[in-house]
């Protein structure tokens, strides 16, 4: 036997054993299934932005440094009641009491502060004390105007104009995230007794949003996923066994994939919405191809038998490598730095690999047992198709058509790629409509930006910081950074000593700035440290060699915010270059990682593109092949990249996969396509008449499939998030590419440069 033989008759050998013993078979498949099904009670959703920072990079561990070396957690979360009257007024006072006394007592949390129990210190004969602002139910005029002079209060406590209040929870660091969660669902509900309209901000609450619309999102993509199913097999194959066997199998082998997800502890995150769609991709497209061969060999004659062994046989191979190759690009995946990222390549391979084992098992077993006329598929001819297939022939034949349409699409997508942006903003891809939307885009607009920026500043010689001289070039630093339109709020290590210096002046705003008497502005410095270590350390590091600014942007994408930082370094370089600055913070993460995002991305496929290629050599021995194979799909990139850039998609977390699970999707048809010719080159030795039979036999199972592949992804198309949406909308511009570069562009290199 010759070695290509071997795993066609292996695939013949499986369908023969299925026959011969399909009560094994049965007993064994429902035993494996059955305890992965078992599973999926065990899943768990989980969006902790944390996961998806780049591991081992210097930012990373300079943000966990930054954390460690400094009190009090930096993840605050904004309530804002949408109040009738104004931040000032006495029953807006009486309002934020209340909540106030229910958060309070609640678990977890630590501290709330809001103008209600504002405390300012101020000099008397005793010294420095702290003096609260409201007093009963009212705040003097001179105390309201103040607060709004205080650039630390305002857009933290009251927004810009002063017109709605914010109180500021801050929860025990030590408490899981799980609990928090809870606790910040239990005040929403108590607050929607209160208002009609309020607003969370921070970074546990947009976590908490992500994972109620996460769970939504996954049921409702798997519940559209099961209506497409049955839709799309009743369209393609009328009749209702070849509906309810395809659907069973292909429902089991999603069942199972989330079973072992659920077993191996594998949470759903951000991109786990995708799995229902790519695994009905996979399934649906192993169906079709095995099931469009059966109907053709039942209808030369065959019996249901001889119909199943020679599909198995025929395309059983095929099928295997286009699961294997499409394993190989989601593997690839795993050279990336971000662990969702790496995660998602490793599940996905595994998806596929159980959803073609269970297609290929299932569905003769099922059709083994068929006793009745309506289970067995309907024979079906090849006319149409074959019409399809000459036509496309005829196209390819033509010298200069394919190559001149390939030179004009090439270029077109060209002038989109150029216009590819990486540069994200926070939250881009979350539907307008949604609450989480919402409360950001009022955050942003009445409370100075919702993007964070915190900034470590230390000596370049090594020596401590935290003498006056340091706060004095902090506070230089801090009234330029007040002075950036698109700057928010800013915290600084200056605000307490000038907070001091304001008790002096009976705390009158117009001197909330830093001592000039250098003996004097040390005292303020010791009594702060002496009276408030906490707070201290809040802004200077326990081991004295970071100072602390904490700051609020308005919604810049990435690349401004880049631009930012380094006006920023720039500024801190002519005060004085003698120190250095570092940026941390979510934000500046979540950048950075988008960022690598973009450049693995490119890594990723190019890994995919050498391992395919070296399979697709060693599959057919011949380098020209090897070209042959993957010209075809090169083009499908360019028009996912073309797509990009033309409708301005930012290249986020989901969207920086689009190159990879496109080339695979790609790759799946021109191997079907090329195992057929193949076959036919083999069987009749004629080159014309091998490219003219595939175009008509595979063109069929290429057209089903790619019409699958595009319903799959229709439930993406009503995401809530905006990404899934783009997702979507490039991956089926990727497939209808894919088709028409196999029918059309494959089948032309194939009669110009292919040779024995």
């Amino acid at each position: 036997m010759k070695r290509s033989e071997r795993p066609s008759k292996f695939f013949l050998g499986v369908a023969d054993s299925i026959w011969r013993y399909p009560k094994k078979w049965l007993l064994g498949t429902v035993l494996i299934l059955g305890s992965l099904f078992a599973g999926i009670p065990q899943l768990d959703f989980a969006l902790d932005y944390s996961r998806f920072y780049t591991e081992d990079s210097p930012v990373t561990t300079f943000f966990e440094t930054f954390q460690d070396e400094f009190t009090g957690d930096p993840q605050a979360v904004w309530l804002i009641p949408e109040t009738e009257e104004h931040a000032f007024h006495p029953s807006t006072i009486r309002e934020l009491r209340t909540i106030t006394a229910f958060v309070k007592s609640i678990s977890d949390v630590d501290d709330v502060l809001s103008v209600a129990d504002l405390e300012l210190p101020v000099r008397d004969a005793f010294g420095i004390r702290t003096e609260r602002l409201v007093v009963g139910d009212s705040i003097s005029s001179f105390d309201s105007t103040r607060i709004m002079a205080l650039p630390f209060l305002r857009n933290q406590l009251v927004s810009e104009d002063g017109r709605y209040p914010a109180m500021v929870i801050q929860f025990d660091e030590e408490s899981p995230k799980d609990s928090i969660y809870k606790r910040l669902l239990q005040i929403d509900a108590h607050v929607g007794e209160m208002y009609d309209e309020w607003h969370f901000a921070g970074r546990y609450w947009g976590e908490v949003q992500y994972n109620q619309m996460l769970q939504e999102e996954t049921i409702r993509g798997i519940a559209l996923s099961v209506v497409i199913i049955v839709v799309v097999l009743w369209l393609l194959f009328k009749r209702g066994g070849s509906i309810i066997l395809p659907a069973i199998a292909i429902i089991a082998g999603v069942a199972s994939f989330f079973g072992l997800k659920g077993w191996a502890e594998w949470p759903i995150d951000l991109l786990g919405v995708l799995f229902p769609p790519l695994l009905l991709i996979v399934g649906m497209s192993d169906v079709v191809h095995l099931y469009a061969k059966i109907q053709w060999k039942l209808h030369l004659g065959k019996n249901l038998k001889e119909s199943i062994r020679e599909a198995w046989k025929e395309t059983g191979y095929a099928t295997f490598l286009t699961s294997l190759t499409t394993g190989i690009g989601f593997m690839s995946l795993l050279t990336t730095k971000v662990l969702p990222i790496r995660n998602f390549g490793w599940e996905a391979a595994w998806g596929v690999v159980m959803m073609f084992a269970v297609c290929i098992v299932v569905i003769p077993i099922f059709l083994r047992f068929a006793k009745r006329d309506w289970l067995i598929p309907r024979s079906a001819s090849n006319e149409t198709w074959t019409k399809l297939g000459q036509m496309s022939y005829s196209i390819a034949r033509s010298m200069w058509k394919v190559p001149l349409a390939a030179v004009m699409l090439i270029l077109f997508a060209t002038f989109g790629v150029l216009k590819v942006e990486t540069g994200v903003s926070n939250y881009w891809q979350i539907d307008p409509s949604s609450e989480l939307k919402s409360d950001l885009d009022f955050f942003d607009e009445h409370f100075g930006g919702a993007r964070y920026l915190d900034m470590g500043i230390r000596r370049m010689d090594g020596e401590k910081v935290g003498n006056g001289e340091d706060f004095k070039l902090i506070d230089e630093l801090t009234r330029y950074l007040r002075s950036l339109e698109v700057m928010g709020p800013v915290l600084s290590a200056s605000d307490a000593p000038a907070i001091l210096h304001m008790a002096r002046y009976g705390g009158v705003a117009e001197f909330f700035a830093l001592e000039e008497n250098d003996s004097q502005l040390e005292d303020d410095l010791d009594q702060w440290y002496n009276v408030d270590s906490a707070g201290y350390h809040q802004f200077v590091s326990f081991d004295g060699e970071w100072m602390r600014i904490s700051a609020r942007l308005k919604n810049v994408k990435s690349d401004s915010a880049f631009r930012i930082e380094d006006s920023i370094i720039a500024k801190l370089g002519q005060l004085d270059s003698e120190y250095e600055i570092r940026f941390t913070g979510n934000s500046v993460l979540m950048d950075t990682t988008t960022e690598m995002l973009v450049g693995s991305m490119f890594d990723s496929l190019a890994l995919a593109f050498v391992v395919i290629a070296l399979l697709m050599g060693l599959l057919f021995r011949s380098i020209r092949m090897l070209i042959i194979s993957l010209l075809p799909n090169i083009l499908p990139l360019l028009v996912a990249l073309a797509l990009i850039g033309y409708l301005n998609i930012p290249l986020g977390t989901s969207t920086a996969l689009i190159l990879t699970i496109g080339f695979v999707i790609a790759v799946d048809d021109t191997i079907h396509y090329l195992m057929k010719f193949r076959l036919k080159y083999i069987e009749t030795g004629d080159l014309e008449r091998s490219v003219k039979e595939s175009n008509a036999q595979v063109g069929r199972a290429l057209v089903l499939s790619s019409a699958v592949m595009l319903a799959a992804f229709l439930p993406q198309f009503f995401s809530s998030f905006l990404e899934q949406f783009y997702f979507a909308v490039v991956t089926s511009g990727v497939i209808v590419a894919a088709l028409i570069s196999d029918l059309v562009l494959l089948p032309w290199l194939l009669l110009r440069f292919f040779r024995k």
